[in-house]
């Protein structure tokens, strides 16, 4: 199972479950290859060292579906909140710390926010505290105009050029 060899390889932190996060599958009407449950069960299962996380999307994941993944022995709920909204967060992080689970929070689609309606939001989550140096881990602003967030052209498929750039390499520009 991959999550036991990431666990044995030193990855600190092991996120499973479905791209959409808790309830993703079941509510975008997508196949899964397995329920969240069943995800969870078998990494908390393998994992041994790491912390396990899974994704939770306010609004698609509902409170008992985070209470059950914490009774199932998650350690950590990474919260994508769509960037502008940031009031929809707060009763997931309350729910994560009534349940023993450490709450990361991050913003989805920051591109297409102007900066200072990120700022707001960041300003809001510390005053909640959903903002503190524990949940609130990235605000990320993405591509603009066209290009990547190296600076450098998308690629001919449309990803983002960093993406194939070696570590450690800066790109030009």
């Amino acid at each position: 199972m991959l999550s036991a060899r990431l666990d044995k390889a030193g990855f600190p932190e092991i996120e499973v479950g479905h791209g959409l996060g808790l309830l993703g599958a079941l509510r975008a009407g997508s196949a899964a290859a397995a329920t969240d449950a069943e995800y969870i069960d078998a990494a908390r299962g393998a994992v041994k060292h790491a912390r396990l996380g899974v994704f939770a999307i306010p609004g698609i994941a509902t409170p008992a579906s985070v209470v059950d993944a914490a009774r199932r022995g998650i350690d950590i709920l990474k919260i994508g909140l769509v960037a502008g909204k940031v009031d929809h967060g707060e009763a997931m992080v309350k729910l994560c710390r009534d349940n023993g689970v450490v709450p990361y929070v991050f913003f989805m689609q920051s591109s297409l926010v102007p900066a200072d309606v990120l700022a707001d939001n960041a300003a809001t989550g510390a005053s909640a505290d959903i903002g503190d140096r524990g949940p609130f881990r990235s605000v990320t602003r993405g591509r603009r105009g066209g290009r990547s967030c190296c600076r450098r052209p998308r690629g001919r498929r449309g990803g983002r050029a960093c993406c194939r750039r070696p570590r450690g390499r800066r790109s030009p520009g």
